[in-house]
């Protein structure tokens, strides 16, 4: 399962969206997870942004879901349910850095000018 973060553009401004690619498809987490009556994981109202972060925080229960959901809609072969897209063509999304706001970033270089000076 390959998890991603997607924008799609809208005359309103661009949505993200967290995601999973399937081959040439992208299907939207959150609205797969509530066509089948189950609770965003990603944090994602209809029509709102979700994010990969909040999945993640969900852990193991979250990531089931998602697995759930995931296969249920490919396995159904639905693309919407109502207004809301499940399933985008890949071509038709912009794919963005899976974390954009990470929590932290680690400055590695430190830890090597330790050692190095450690060797000395």
């Amino acid at each position: 399962m390959k998890l991603i973060t997607f924008a799609v553009v809208r005359p309103e401004g661009p949505l993200v969206r967290a995601g999973v690619q399937e081959g040439d498809q992208v299907i939207d987490i959150d609205a797969a997870i509530t066509a089948r009556g189950g609770t965003p994981v990603a944090g994602g109202a209809p029509g709102g942004n979700s994010a990969l972060l909040t999945l993640l925080r969900g852990e193991e229960r979250a990531l089931e879901a998602t697995r759930e959901a995931v296969a249920a809609t490919l396995a159904a072969g639905e693309e919407r349910d109502g207004d809301e897209l499940l399933v985008r063509d890949l071509d038709t999304v912009q794919l963005l850095a899976p974390l954009p706001r990470p929590n932290s970033l680690r400055d590695y270089m430190v830890v090597r000018e330790h050692v190095e000076g450690a060797l000395g």
